[in-house]
């Protein structure tokens, strides 16, 4: 049976400014932008697969390349936007003259009454039929040297985030279920809904990692940090008459161990509005335009329910409302912005991580922390416990805030000299052109890249790896990018993988084959400061195995690989079509998360259990086995293995 399509058709606008401000020196003031229908871009794909605005942004992409005013124009150069809207201008005939007049009342206000910006994210099936609008964005040739097509989608992000309400208004229900959802290119990527699950923020910056390092850390405490402690376990297990109360009982302890303003109100103003978060800790250095980074944030209640907001969605809004202003600018190019968030609801107080990457990123790290005494097995008392729970908490807090302070302390001094007279804190200044003297200045990447950005390879020399983009958009969990890593003697492109568990030995005995069925791998370790394991391999050209193989060398390639795998005892688990990479003739096998021996290895809880997709025996934890590897064979061969 023929397979059926669906097909999307988006009106591509271009964005002009329609005039500029009056007073050239009044930078901070944007032009007014207009949009010019150019053409309808069709998107078909089959109704069996998950298609996502992603695939509708390289339809778009390759449509403009055919165009000749644009096709010798750099990447850098271009800017795709999807809106969807609550309905499109409908034009009087079906004519390009038509549509033209049609969407002429298209403009910024427009847009902003009747539209809103898509991330790349969501499937497209979840948007509104017929209500679909791309605006496509071409810069002058000098902005592509200044910014990246990543930097640009920050700023959308950033822009986007202005719209929102107040941290306090933003934490309730009703407006959590507003915000919330992959429609939404501001949304926080904060594991709720699960549709919202984020890279791994330990990839971002150390101090992630080494704070669940910290709250795992054998230390014998002081008495200061003792006694610290068991104060805090008093006032946090006891009940108060209103907030303000608990925040004065709580705050000369918390305080005393972690900042003097970790619980002290402090108002902000900046482009985004005024909001007070119950603490704000900030880093002991401003940049040259006045910013100074925010470190931390504590927002709270008295317990849990009462108010009718989440401090924890609260403190991540303050996050937002604080790194997405103008005047955040100047540092938000530079660095994925770190911060450390810290809620509390009564007795219960929660860490989370936050950074802003390629999508705004928060995660808990580890479980709430209970002040409330409780059984144990360690040999103290209910209360002693608790106090060294506490005593625990405040030193790994301490000393990650105390890493985040010296990080933007020593990245505000290696930034370079920025123009005196760029106008406004809402404007980006520029950086300066580096100096020609002895001093080293720091430049911004093109995109908020991992912080593994060294190894060493076989032979012992350093390899510099440089991100250039992120790989598996549409999967905003996976962590995988494509770089260039170079050493004194060649530049080679690669991928770069954080991942929680990998086959080494697998890839390894595919990667050394003659011809090689698997990338060849320059480096696979478990590196302490992601607490992940990095894997390094060649980037490869090749496509995805989207249907059943026909080609007799591919399906024989196929074969050899599993057939060297099983003589081996391993089993590759997740053989499906999306991990076969098909390169000339031959096959690679990719994705090496689950593979592992027969007998031993286990499929994770978290597999998706289509019906058809998986033979009869895989079940969440199950044992993996070789006749689940050779029914995706016949699945992508539709022969049996072996197929002689």
């Amino acid at each position: 049976m023929a397979a059926e399509f669906y097909a999307c058709r988006c009106p591509l606008l271009l964005s002009s400014p329609s005039h500029s401000p009056s007073n050239p020196s009044s930078a901070s003031a944007p032009a007014i932008n207009k949009y010019r229908f150019v053409m309808d871009v069709y998107y078909e794909y089959p109704t069996t697969e998950r298609a996502h605005v992603s695939d509708l942004e390289d339809a778009i992409s390759e449509d403009i390349r055919k165009r000749k005013e644009y096709k010798d124009r750099p990447d850098g150069d271009f800017t795709i936007c999807i809106y969807e809207c609550i309905q499109l201008p409908v034009p009087s005939a079906p004519t390009t003259a038509s549509e033209r007049e049609a969407y002429e009342v298209i403009n910024d206000d427009w847009l902003e009454h009747n539209g809103r910006p898509v991330s790349d994210r969501p499937p497209l099936a979840d948007l509104r039929e017929k209500c679909v609008l791309a605006v496509l964005t071409v810069e002058p040739s000098s902005r592509s040297t200044q910014e990246s097509p990543v930097q640009i989608h920050r700023e959308q992000i950033a822009a986007a985030a202005h719209q929102r309400q107040s941290p306090s208004t933003g934490a309730a229900l009703p407006q959590r279920l507003e915000t919330q959802t992959t429609a939404r290119i501001d949304a926080i990527y904060d594991s709720r809904p699960l549709e919202l699950i984020g890279p791994p923020i330990t990839i971002y910056h150390p101090a992630f990692t080494n704070f669940l390092k910290y709250m795992q850390e054998p230390r014998v405490f002081t008495s200061d940090e003792l006694d610290t402690a068991q104060d805090f376990v008093t006032q946090g297990a006891a009940y108060h008459k209103d907030e303000n109360e608990r925040k004065e009982r709580l705050s000369p302890s918390m305080n005393a161990a972690l900042h003097r303003t970790v619980l002290n109100p402090t108002p902000i103003s900046n482009s985004t509005g005024r909001f007070t978060p119950d603490g704000a800790i900030f880093a002991g250095t401003e940049t040259r335009d006045g910013f100074t980074p925010l470190i931390g944030a504590h927002e709270l209640v008295p317990e849990i329910g009462e108010g009718g907001r989440d401090p924890s969605a609260q403190a991540e809004n303050v996050y937002v409302a604080y790194y997405s202003s103008n005047e955040a600018r100047s540092v938000r190019e530079w660095c994925c912005c770190p911060a450390i968030l810290i809620s509390s609801a009564g007795p219960n107080f929660q860490v989370s991580g936050a950074v802003f990457a390629d999508q705004l990123v928060v995660q808990n790290l580890g479980d709430s922390i209970s002040v409330v005494p409780r059984p144990n097995l360690n040999g103290r008392s209910f209360l002693d416990d608790a106090g060294y729970r506490v005593a625990q908490l405040f030193y790994a807090l301490r000393m990650c805030l105390q890493e985040l302070d010296e990080y933007y302390t020593h990245l505000i001094q290696s930034m370079a000299v920025l123009d005196p007279h760029s106008g406004d804190a809402g404007v980006m200044p520029r950086p300066a052109r580096p100096s020609t003297g002895a001093a080293r200045t720091l430049q911004p990447a093109p995109m908020v890249s991992p912080h593994f950005k060294t190894y060493e390879d076989e032979q012992g020399k350093a390899v510099i790896l440089t991100y250039k983009r992120r790989l598996e958009m549409g999967y905003p969990y996976k962590a995988v990018f494509v770089a260039e890593a170079k050493t004194d003697t060649e530049t080679v492109d690669v991928v770069v993988k954080f991942t929680p568990a990998y086959g080494k030995a697998a890839h390894e005995l595919l990667a050394s084959m003659s011809p090689p069925q698997a990338p060849k791998l320059r480096f696979c370790k478990f590196v302490d400061s992601v607490g992940m394991w990095v894997v390094v391999m060649d980037y490869v050209e090749g496509k995805e195995a989207t249907g059943v193989l026909h080609d007799p060398a591919h399906i024989a390639s196929l074969e050899s690989a599993i057939t060297a795998l099983h003589i081996n005892d391993f089993v590759f688990g997740d053989l499906r079509g999306a991990n076969v990479l098909l390169v000339g003739d031959r096959v690679l096998l990719i994705d090496f998360d689950w593979c592992g021996k027969e007998g031993t290895a286990r499929y994770p809880s978290d597999i998706l259990l289509q019906e058809g997709v998986w033979h009869a025996g895989v079940k969440r934890g199950g044992l993996m086995q070789k006749m689940h590897d050779e029914y995706h064979f016949l699945a992508l061969t539709g022969k049996t293995f072996p197929s002689v």
